[in-house]
Formats: C-alpha cells, sequence, structure tokens
C-alpha cells in the first residue's frame, strides 16, 4: 500500500513541485514568491507548536509543512546551481563555491530524510501480558562485559534477577571477555589481572545466582561474545542488556507482550534512558535546562523509524527472538555496528521490529569528552562499513520508508566534512577573497532567506522538543575534528576497523583542559584573523562592501560555535563513579532506638542524602537504619511485588550539615549503607532504579518544548565559557612560562 501511495501521489506530486520551482523568476516576482512561502511556513509552524497533545494521527501540518519546505529548497539548488556558482571565476573560488554547494547538499539531504522519517513518529504502547500464564517462554539475559568493574557488574546482574517473571524461566547470564583463556594463559601483569578478574566476578555471579560464561578470545569482540554465549544457552527468547544498563523489574512485563503471539517479530528494543547526562552538557552546565542529547534519537527519530517499520536493535535493552536470530547464523559481525548490521538482516527477511518508547532500563552516558568522542568515532566507523557492505538502498526484500530510515542513519554520520566546509567558508571568501556566490547582493538574498528559513524552522518543528535550536551545531562543531575525514576512509576501505569499548566509571578530581582543545585554538585563530582582515576591507574597499558584510556576519557567527565547543572542552571534576539518583521520596531511620521521619532527597545503591528533623542534633548521630515508608506507595509496591517485605538498611553518617534559614530548618545528613547481605543489596538496587515510572517522568519532564529565544541564551552561555577557557588556558600557559624561566635560572 505504502509502494502504490508513493507512486501515484509522492512520485507526480514531486515531479510537478520540481517543474514549478525550476522556473526562472524576475527579482520582484522573487520578492512575492519569498513573502508567500516564508508567511506560509510560519503561519503552518505556528499551528503546529500550537498543539498540546501528541496525537497518534498523521499531522497535516507536518506534511504540508515539508511540502512547502521541499519546494522552496529545491527552488533555491536549481538557482544556486544556474546562476551563482562562479564559473568563470578563477579556480580558487570554483573550487570554495563547489565545495559549499557540497556541503549545503549533504545537510539539506539529511534535512529532508529527518523530516520524511519523522512525519508521523509512532506512539507504540506496550501490550499487557500476565505472568502468571502457563505458556510464558523461557528468557536468556545476557550481559556482555569487557573492562567493566565488578562494582558496576554487581548493580546490573542484581538489577536482572530483580526483573518481575517467573523465576525458573529467567535466566541470567555474565559473559566476561575480560577473563578469556587466551587472556589468562598470559605471563606476567596482564595475565594476572585476567586470572584475578576471572575468579572475581565468578564469585560474584555465585553470589547473585547468575552464571558466568566465557571464551578462548575476543574474536569478533562483542558479537563474538553473544555468539559463543548463544552455544550454551537455549532458551526462547533472549535480552541483551550492556554492562552499565540496570533494568527496571518491570522490563520483561512491559516487552514480552509485544513478541510473544506474532512470529514475525523478531526484535522489540526500548530507549536507552541516561542517569547521568553527556560531558558536552555536563561542561557547559546547561544539563538542567535542555534535553539530553540522545533523546534525539531514542525520543523522536526511532518512533519515526517504527512507523516505516525500520526499527533496529540498539545493541542493549531489548528483547530478541532466538529462532530468528539462529536463522541468519547469530548476531552479524562483518561490521562494528552489529546491532544495526544484524537488525538490516532481520527485515529484509520479513521479520518486524518494535520500538517501545518507555524508559525501562538506566544508563551511563560516556563520561569525558574523549569517551564521547570514542563512541561517536566506533558509531561513525561502523555505520560507513555498514554503508559499504550493505547499503540499503540496494538491499533486497526492504520497503521505501525502511531504505531512507536505514540510509539515513548512516549518511548522518558524514556530516563532519559538511559542518567544517561551514565554518570555514566565510574565512576563505575574508583571507582570500574567494567568491561563493557569483550573484548581486539582492538575488542572493531573495534565494537564500527563505532556504535558511525553512532549514532553521523545520529542525525547531521536527526536532524542539528533543534539541534545542542551535544546540545541535555546538555538538557538530565539536565531533567535526574527529569525523571530518575517517568516516570517509572507513567508507573506502571499510576492513580492519576494531571495536573500542567506551570506558566506564571515569573521575577527576579537578577541572582539566581537554587536548582536543589545540585543533579549535588553530580554527579559532583563523576566524578570528579572518574578521580582522575582512573588517580592514569592509573600511577600506568601497567596491564588495555587501560580499564582506555578509562574510563577516556568517564568520562572527562560526566564532561563537568555536567557542562554545570550547566551553565544552573544559573538563570540570566529577568524583562520583555513579551519579545519585533525585528520589524526594518519604522513608523512616531509626536512630539510637527513636523512630524518625525524613525525606531521601537522592540515593545510589552505595548511600544516600537524607533530610532530618533538626532537633536530632544533639544526638550526634553516628549511625542507624533506613526504612522505605508505607507512605511511598507507588515505588516500594513495585519492588515489594518482586523482592517481598523490604529491610531495614544500615547505614553510617559520612556528613551532618544543619540547614537554617527563614523557611527551613532540618538536618541534611550524607549517610553510607552497610549492606549485611546480598538480600539487602538487592533492596537497594530494586528501590533506585527498579521503578520504571521514575524514568518515564524524569524523560517526559526532560522533552520539553523550546523558544529560539533559549536556545540563542543557551549558546551565548557556552560561548561566554568558550572565553573562561581562554582565559584558563592562557593562565596555565603563563604559569608554565614562569616555571621553565625559574628553573633556567637554577641551571
Amino acid at each position: 500500500m505504502k509502494t502504490l501511495h508513493w507512486l501515484l501521489i509522492w512520485a507526480p506530486g514531486t515531479i510537478f513541485l520540481i517543474y514549478i520551482a525550476g522556473i526562472d523568476l524576475f527579482p520582484v516576482e522573487q520578492f512575492l514568491l519569498l513573502l508567500f512561502c516564508s508567511g506560509l511556513m510560519i503561519f503552518v509552524y505556528s499551528l503546529e507548536r500550537m498543539k498540546t497533545d501528541d496525537s497518534a494521527q498523521l499531522s497535516v501540518p507536518r506534511l504540508f509543512f515539508m511540502v512547502i519546505a521541499g519546494f522552496v529548497s529545491v527552488h533555491y539548488f536549481i538557482w544556486r546551481i544556474q546562476f551563482s556558482i562562479p564559473w568563470s571565476e578563477d579556480p580558487f573560488s570554483l573550487f570554495c563555491s563547489l565545495a559549499l554547494l557540497f556541503g549545503e547538499l549533504m545537510g539539506v539531504t539529511l534535512s529532508f530524510m529527518g523530516m520524511f522519517i519523522n512525519i508521523h513518529p509512532l506512539r507504540r504502547e506496550y501490550t499487557p501480558i500476565s505472568l502468571d500464564r502457563d505458556d510464558l517462554p523461557d528468557i536468556d539475559i545476557l550481559i556482555p562485559t569487557f573492562d567493566e568493574s565488578a562494582t558496576l557488574l554487581r548493580s546490573t546482574m542484581l538489577a536482572a534477577g530483580n526483573i518481575d517473571y517467573p523465576r525458573d524461566k529467567l535466566h541470567v547470564y555474565l559473559l566476561d571477555d575480560g577473563g578469556t583463556d587466551a587472556k589468562c594463559q598470559q605471563q606476567g601483569v596482564a595475565g594476572d589481572l585476567a586470572r584475578r578478574r576471572k575468579e572475581t566476578l565468578t564469585a560474584l555471579c555465585i553470589e547473585a545466582d547468575c552464571c558466568y560464561l566465557t571464551r578462548e578470545d575476543n574474536h569478533d569482540a562483542k558479537a563474538g561474545n553473544i555468539n559463543a554465549a548463544l552455544r550454551a544457552v537455549s532458551s526462547d527468547f533472549l535480552v541483551v542488556f550492556d554492562a552499565d544498563h540496570v533494568p527496571a523489574v518491570d522490563f520483561l512485563e512491559k516487552t514480552v507482550g509485544s513478541i510473544i503471539d506474532d512470529e514475525q517479530v523478531a526484535i522489540v528494543q526500548t530507549p536507552h534512558f541516561m542517569l547521568n547526562r553527556d560531558p558536552i552538557e555536563k561542561n557547559l552546565q546547561v544539563e538542567k535546562h535542555m534535553p539530553g542529547e540522545g533523546e534525539m534519537f531514542y525520543t523522536l527519530n526511532l518512533r519515526g523509524m517504527d512507523n516505516w517499520d525500520s526499527g533496529f536493535f540498539c545493541g542493549s535493552g531489548a528483547l530478541i527472538r532466538r529462532s530468528a536470530l539462529d536463522e541468519i547464523g547469530g548476531v552479524l559481525s562483518k561490521t562494528i555496528v552489529e546491532d544495526a548490521e544484524t537488525s538490516l538482516e532481520l527485515i529484509s527477511r520479513g521479520y518486524k521490529t518494535k520500538y517501545l518508547h518507555r524508559p525501562l532500563l538506566v544508563g551511563l552516558s560516556a563520561e569525558s569528552i574523549s569517551s564521547f568522542i570514542v563512541q561517536r568515532t566506533r558509531w561513525a566507523t561502523g555505520m560507513m562499513q555498514l554503508l559499504r557492505y550493505r547499503n540499503p538502498l540496494f538491499v533486497k526484500g526492504i520497503g521505501f520508508g525502511q531504505r531512507v530510515g536505514y540510509f539515513n542513519t548512516m549518511f548522518y554520520w558524514l556530516f563532519g566534512l559538511a559542518h567544517m566546509i561551514f565554518i570555514l567558508s566565510p574565512a576563505m571568501a575574508l583571507l582570500f577573497g574567494a567568491i561563493l556566490f557569483a550573484a548581486p547582493p539582492v538575488e542572493i538574498f531573495l534565494y537564500v532567506v527563505p532556504y535558511l528559513l525553512s532549514i532553521h524552522l523545520s529542525m525547531h518543528l521536527y526536532y524542539g522538543k528533543v534539541r534545542w535550536w542551535l544546540m545541535s551545531e555546538v555538538y557538530e562543531t565539536i565531533q567535526s575534528f574527529s569525523l571530518l575525514l575517517g568516516p570517509f576512509v572507513a567508507l573506502i576501505s571499510p576492513s580492519g576497523k576494531k571495536f573500542a569499548v567506551t570506558p566506564k566509571e571515569e573521575s577527576s578530581e579537578h577541572d582539566s583542559i581537554s587536548s582536543m582543545s589545540r585543533n579549535f585554538y588553530v580554527l579559532l585563530f583563523i576566524l578570528i584573523l579572518a574578521t580582522i582582515i575582512g573588517g580592514y576591507h569592509l573600511l577600506h574597499d568601497e567596491q564588495g562592501v555587501e560580499y564582506f558584510l555578509v562574510s563577516l556576519l556568517w564568520n562572527s557567527y562560526n566564532i561563537l560555535f568555536v567557542l562554545a565547543a570550547l566551553g565544552a572542552l573544559v573538563e570540570t571534576k566529577q568524583r562520583r563513579h555513579r551519579p545519585r539518583v533525585a528520589v524526594d521520596t518519604v522513608a523512616q531511620v531509626i536512630v539510637r532506638e527513636k523512630m524518625v521521619p525524613c525525606n531521601i532527597e537522592d540515593m545510589t545503591e552505595d548511600g544516600a542524602l537524607l533530610r532530618l528533623p533538626s532537633w536530632l542534633g544533639p544526638l550526634e548521630i553516628e549511625e542507624g537504619k533506613l526504612l522505605f515508608s508505607d507512605q511511598n506507595k507507588a515505588i516500594e509496591g513495585c519492588v515489594t511485588h518482586v523482592l517481598g517485605k523490604l529491610d531495614r538498611i544500615p547505614f553510617r553518617v559520612t556528613r551532618l550539615h544543619p540547614v537554617d534559614t527563614d523557611n527551613e530548618h532540618y538536618l541534611q545528613v550524607g549517610v553510607q549503607f552497610q549492606c549485611e547481605d546480598i538480600h539487602q543489596q538487592r533492596t537497594l538496587i530494586a528501590f533506585v532504579y527498579g521503578d520504571s515510572e521514575r524514568w518515564r517522568k524524569a524523560l517526559k519532564a526532560r522533552n520539553k518544548p523550546s523558544t529560539l529565544r533559549q536556545g540563542a541564551a543557551l549558546l551565548g552561555r557556552s560561548a561566554w565559557r568558550g572565553v573562561l577557557h581562554l582565559k584558563k588556558a592562557f593562565g596555565l600557559l603563563r604559569r608554565r612560562e614562569a616555571v621553565f624561566q625559574s628553573e633556567g635560572k637554577k641551571l
């Protein structure tokens, strides 16, 4: 049916719009078209933004906006190629203009693929299922690990064992790639570490009632690890959790119903909800002001792809049908994005995927800029391998929407080159006089303004709740150097690329400047030099004032993003290995045999921050026990349903701070839990991480619409932090010079 719609409606309509867009217009006619199209886009944009609900119906305004924006873009590029390329100018100008055109074409292609995919994001509800059914299938939970600590793994393993499901049908396996036979047989320190790790994790598995699995070597990285485990497990379905992804107790209750009765469903994927914010948000200190970076993908793109039956396995947090995996020979491993590769093969064989947009696990984002770049580089490299080996445009057995969805996911990672072109183009015009547009300034204005308006409004309309205006460009600027040529190299030579594990549990005692900053120092110097030279020409050259002015404004705009990138490259200190969870719930403590009411402000499985009455001060609290109050029905109910009666958790006080203001008087008490057995540890993990409703509410609170003013304010704030970065870097340089001079005098 979708193919028929494409042939009968979309294809003829597209051809007709391209024909109309290609008609050459006089300036007055183009001005009237500018007013008409711009006014129409603003009107439709306003209509869609007024909606308060996430309707299940296809949004006609979104579809209409896409048509108008498509017409404006096609009209712009036809003019761009015919009348603005300096074909008769010097070779350098021609090269710069064509490079800019190439970057623009890449950008508009990504924009319209994104609009097409997200024309109707599907909000799929979970299918309720009774866990008392006799025909519930056995399920294997696989937790691959490479170098993660036993402390981190303990949380994930205990949480997996806490999942509400018949005990005799739930089997948890730890797949250890850090204690393989090959590693344990090594001599020296490396072998000792591997053998010690294997002993530690084997004991941990016995304690957590899990099964420890390892293999001969690390062949094929994560995919090989899972495939080796498939030979040792036999359940009808399996779940994969990354080592730092802690599932809620209702993970299977919410997912099994979507797959059990339909044999064509191979994968039910859930979002990766991150407990901490990514390092860019953390370093810019904007985590409280905007949605998380990953939510553009998990909250919108995957829902849009689900509408086109093109969802895919994201490596963790998915329920997978074992027979479907067996049919394709297990998790595919030709690329380092084994999850996307496997999903593409499954849908090409007629299997379906479902994306359940309900956070049922909580994980950890990359915790430093270097880890962030390692992770993104792996994704970019793997997607280019997949594009080379299994280009979705030519894969047999998939539909048009599936082709676009997968191709967009791969093609996106080439943005680094396009973004760098946009940054350097005005600098080349100011420094070397390159002609980017061989057309009169008025004509450039009449064509460029509606085109830029269509791009910015479409991004804000489609992605406004999950990515605030201008902040996407900050992320792209930071990644641009790392993704400048690497993806193209992987596309040309895809073999031999290794799986790079994202570092976990990073911490630092002091602020520091990332080593990536050097690239941006050079880039900022080039842009500032271009501004100085351009300003000189603007003041002294009577001809071409309009061209210099436009290039100067564009170049200044780029300087803001480079400064914002530098602001994010000051790594702020992070002392905790795992961030605290905001709980804000009522509880009780037993202190010196007294039952005292309290509030839990935040906590982890290791400790908590409590708010106690101020009259406890004279008691000199040193230790006590925490009781989860009966008043907290929602969270406690889901935990006690799985674990039974909650224990009293012993603790010792680590700090005590009286808070005395005009409105409040209380004690803020930091405590460290002293668990006496494994059941108390399970209780804490279930209480902190087990309630998916907490994550659902947190995600909903993050996805709030923004205004253009808010996006501009965040950019300005981030750029100011870049200025502070430069001040800090200059201070460090001066101190180093002083040290060298003093050492020289001593010598």
